[in-house]
């Protein structure tokens, strides 16, 4: 073989071994940093498409997964309007953001928790969609409905503009009211 046809076949070479180097590097090495960019559609859509678990207070569901006919798939639905809105928060495919308890269990509810292993594979074994588990809280929803009112200062001491009434033990919030509250 003659000079330059081997240098231009070292050359294709190396430039093939590059080529390969550098998918290698962008589908394992940099796979995670581009799957959590804000800015990947297809992130957004595999998310938004989750049947997402529901919101639960004293075995009632306050916010569900509905089945719509859009390229999300799936909407939020808050039952119980503002008197939760403070703690529940938002998921918003318009804002692309979510607040509150969608976004502090957001693994739970998306179906991505480690918690959730086994669902996950029986859900790959059967063939049947990636559905998110539920959330229980431990609010009172008599004592929540009663301080949805306006607020009636005590005439003696000043209160503030939001209240939470606790108990010192975890996990037993009895009441978390904000002012003014707002309707997700």
């Amino acid at each position: 073989m003659n000079r330059p046809i081997r240098r231009m076949a070292s050359l294709v070479f190396a430039m093939f071994l590059a080529l390969m180097t550098m998918a290698t590097y962008v589908q394992y090495v940099q796979a995670p940093k581009l799957n959590s960019d804000a800015r990947n559609a297809r992130t957004l859509y595999r998310e938004y498409g989750t049947e997402r678990g529901p919101i639960i207070v004293d075995g009632e569901s306050i916010v569900v997964s509905t089945a719509v006919d859009d390229p999300y798939k799936y909407q939020r639905e808050y039952k119980a309007g503002s008197a939760y809105a403070h703690i529940t928060g938002y998921f918003s495919t318009a804002h692309n953001s979510m607040t509150g308890i969608e976004r502090a269990e957001n693994g739970v509810l998306g179906g991505s928790d480690s918690a959730l292993t086994t669902q996950r594979i029986q859900e790959m074994i059967s063939g049947s969609h990636r559905k998110g588990g539920a959330v229980s809280l431990t609010l009172n929803p008599a004592a929540q409905g009663r301080h949805r009112g306006p607020w009636k200062p005590a005439r003696r001491r000043r209160r503030r503009r939001s209240e939470d009434r606790c108990d010192p033990r975890p996990g037993l919030d009895a009441v978390l009211r904000p002012q003014p509250a707002g309707d997700p």
